[in-house]
């Protein structure tokens, strides 16, 4: 089955690489920010759903209340972020620093 999309022309299940590495072709992933709920209203949902599997493209469904799960990791993470942002942030100022430069 070929992908509706004029943006996906090169969709498919299985990946395709050229000489050198580069993918020329093969899946799509992509993330929407509605939650699984909708897969299960009707028929249609779930046959769209199927289409778009079998045509290589994938989604990945958002979190409902996702502010609320955003709350949960960041105090889970609380500790550790002022170590990593002691990495991060001078890494961050050389490579702006480059490319000021350039």
């Amino acid at each position: 089955m070929q992908p509706k999309s004029p943006l996906y022309l090169s969709c498919q299940n299985k990946t395709v690489r050229d000489e050198t590495g580069l993918k020329i072709k093969g899946p799509v992933f992509f993330k929407t920010d509605t939650g699984p709920g909708w897969l299960c209203n009707d028929e249609e949902h779930l046959k769209c759903h199927e289409e778009m599997l079998d045509s290589g493209l994938y989604m990945l469904l958002g979190l409902q209340n996702g502010t609320k799960n955003i709350k949960e990791m960041d105090q889970a993470y609380s500790e550790i972020k002022p170590a990593t942002d002691k990495c991060t942030v001078p890494i961050a100022a050389m490579k702006m620093a480059k490319w000021v430069k350039a």
